[in-house]
């Protein structure tokens, strides 16, 4: 049957029509449905945080059929009704309701709204924030100085102003502080006090106040004389990251972080994959791409504020940059920022008062360093992961736009390492996956740091060489007032260089590791071949390894000493 309208009339048809025929339909109410729908709800703003409290808005679809609404907080992620977290039951008829939350000092929380009906509880998204305000904000300096610092929570924060990067060497007296400069890493204009609302002194620290939304970018933030001169300048990372929560262990033994310093996310063909640049041996962090493949660089506020100068004997010295931390230098001798003979040890396998890495991290070793394990390579959009032997990919590498001698945007896709060559310094090169390539360093690159470990390891000399054995005596030093506790320690052998650590080579492990000079025994050497050999040691943090040496076994099996002995440069 059909009903069908001509004029005013309506007509009730039993004419009976083929079921293949397209008609209208008008549906009719169920009387028999059973809602079966859960509740939709969603967190809208969270403000007013304090050390001890803050307020809280949500919006629910709608108030028919909800047994109970409002919001978990707890100091744990993923608060739910069921495991007792706190919770703030509110009572508000509205869709859109506020409720008051509060909670003790220094600790960071996880807070969503819920709300439940007789099919059961939904939940929000969750937000995190630190409770703290203006007079208990958290020390970013507490496990150590440096010349940047990661803000993953909405709260308030403060370091120490007084030394200099890691070190105990002073900045000076300060008579101000100021926001040098902010972005978001895109080409959006950013507003004052977007990423950082405002900066004060207050004794030996700087008090940094976030905006009521947390906002994901970088910025510079430096302290000045009473004469207005920079004494020195620092990089805020404001980014919803844990860096130890999120490492990666590569097969060379270092521990990295997944992402380039300065990124904001770790998402294949976003271009806040990208990070910040930096030249070789500066602490501070200029702007890259500020779109995927773009040659223009990221939006700051205020506006163009790096600016670039050809490096001279007046201005290629670190105490200038130190005072100007917005300029670019280039085209010094030999390429070099630094007038007129380079300086070596800016950066260094050991955290440098000029290493620009968060606290505990550093610039990765290259030249046989931490990017010696990839075997190979695929692409991903706007990169390339990396792969070690019989695993997944590791880690992926964005294809980042670097700077030639203060040139423009380019695809180079280089990220520096702490090691020098003569004029140049190694960096890694995602083309072709190897960190022996070399640059100049007045160039403009991205950094990926490696975590700072508290020892060092020094492969010494390889002697009492038979045809099927040698002893290896490796060095291990411990960083001037460090500790830590050696789980191993021995050394690895291969006749292949390029394929020295402990998953691909022949290890051989001291029964007792210990600090100071070991002696490692090595068996198992066939006669008049030439070998490569470096010490290694393991603790909580890693493994780290030392320089390889190349040795020749003795056919005669005289036990001649040293035949063959040298370290053997890359």
């Amino acid at each position: 049957h059909n009903m069908y309208i001509s004029g005013s009339s309506i007509n009730i048809s039993s004419k009976d029509y083929y079921r293949a025929d397209a008609q209208s339909v008008r549906c009719m109410k169920d009387e028999n449905y059973v809602d079966v729908t859960m509740p939709i709800i969603a967190l809208d703003t969270l403000t007013s945080i304090t050390s001890t409290g803050a307020t809280i808005t949500a919006t629910i679809g709608k108030l028919d059929g909800i047994i109970e609404k409002g919001f978990l907080l707890g100091t744990s992620e993923h608060p739910t009704v069921d495991n007792n977290y706190a919770k703030v039951v509110n009572t508000q008829d509205t869709l859109t309701f506020t409720s008051d939350l509060e909670f003790e000092a220094g600790d960071i929380y996880y807070v969503r709204a819920f709300a439940t009906n007789e099919n059961g509880t939904s939940y929000s998204e969750e937000l995190s924030f630190l409770a703290s305000d203006a007079d208990n904000p958290m020390d970013l300096s507490a496990y150590g100085t440096a010349n940047s610092y990661i803000i993953n929570k909405y709260g308030y924060y403060k370091f120490k102003h007084t030394v200099r990067g890691n070190s105990t060497e002073p900045t000076g007296t300060a008579g101000g502080v100021s926001v040098l400069w902010e972005t978001t890493n895109t080409l959006t204009a950013v507003a004052k006090g977007e990423v950082i609302k405002s900066v004060k002194l207050s004794g030996d620290y700087v008090i940094i106040t976030l905006p009521d939304t947390f906002t994901p970018g970088n910025a510079v933030i430096a302290i000045r004389d009473n004469l207005g001169t920079i004494l020195w300048s620092w990089h805020i990372w404001v980014v919803d990251f844990d860096p130890i929560a999120t490492q990666q262990r590569y097969i060379s033994g270092a521990v990295m972080m997944d992402r380039n310093l300065g990124a904001l996310s770790i998402v294949p063909g976003e271009v806040e994959t990208y990070g910040l640049l930096y030249q070789w041996g500066r602490k501070d962090p200029f702007t890259g791409a500020g779109s995927v493949g773009g040659t223009t660089h990221a939006a700051t506020h205020p506006a163009n504020v790096i600016t670039y100068a050809v490096s001279t004997e007046a201005t290629g010295t670190v105490e200038y940059t130190i005072k100007n931390p917005t300029k670019v230098l280039y085209d010094g001798p030999d390429n070099d920022w630094h007038y007129p003979f380079r300086v070596d040890t800016l950066w260094s396998s050991h955290k440098t008062m000029y290493d620009p890495c968060p606290p505990g991290w550093r610039v990765p070793d290259g030249g046989n360093g931490v990017w010696s394990g990839f075997t190979s390579r695929s692409s991903a959009t706007d990169g390339y992961k990396f792969y070690q032997p019989n695993s997944d990919p590791v880690a992926y590498y964005p294809s980042i736009k670097n700077v030639y001698s203060g040139g423009s945007l380019s695809d180079s896709q280089r990220y520096w390492s702490c090691s020098t060559t003569g004029k140049n310094a190694y960096h890694f090169y995602t083309y072709d996956y190897k960190d022996y390539e070399y640059a100049a360093r007045d160039y403009e690159m991205g950094i990926r740091c490696t975590k700072d470990q508290v020892f060092s390891v020094k492969t010494l000399q390889v002697h009492s060489i038979t045809d099927t054995t040698a002893t290896v005596t490796v060095k291990i030093t411990l960083d001037e007032g460090a500790s830590t506790s050696l789980a191993e320690v021995g050394v690895v052998i291969s006749t292949d260089h390029t394929m020295l650590d402990k998953f691909r080579s022949a290890t051989h492990i001291l029964e007792i590791p210990s600090e100071g000079e070991v002696e490692v025994p090595v068996t198992g050497l066939s006669h008049n071949v030439i070998y490569y050999v470096r010490g290694y040691a393991t603790d909580e943090t890693g493994t780290r390894y030392g320089n390889i040496v190349q040795f020749k076994s003795n056919m005669s099996g005289e036990g001649n000493e040293g035949l063959g002995n040298e370290e053997y440069e890359w």
